[in-house]
């Protein structure tokens, strides 16, 4: 007989935990930002190239390299959703991200024990 999968359930926890203050997330905001627009990311496909190219973005076809302004990823941000439903496999495995839980799971992997029962 197959195992039987547990639901997952969202672990809300009583404390809020916050790892960076204003001016460390300010200094993370700033150097990624400049990161972005300096080195740049790595796109191997020509299909996602064209994609940042259109959007404003700073393509080198020859090396395939994207840099983004700022103002780019700014702007994407504020149109991003503040939250959104991971979907699952099967019905009643979605996982809705808004940052009011977590989750804990294998994520997917595979898991081997040698010498024991898993």
């Amino acid at each position: 007989m197959a195992p039987v999968t547990p639901p997952l359930a969202p672990i809300r926890s009583a404390r809020r935990l916050r790892l960076l203050d204003d001016g460390q997330l300010a200094d993370l905001r700033a150097g990624t930002l400049e990161l972005l627009e300096t080195i740049g990311i790595h796109v191997p496909s020509g299909r996602v190239l064209a994609l940042y190219e259109r959007h404003g973005a700073l393509v080198d076809r020859a090396n395939r390299i994207v840099r983004l302004p700022p103002d780019l990823v700014l702007s994407a941000m504020a149109g991003a959703p503040r939250a959104y439903t991971l979907g699952g496999r099967a019905p009643g495995f979605d996982l809705l991200l808004d940052g009011s839980a977590f989750y804990v799971a294998t994520d997917g992997a595979g898991h081997w024990c040698p010498g024991h029962a898993c």
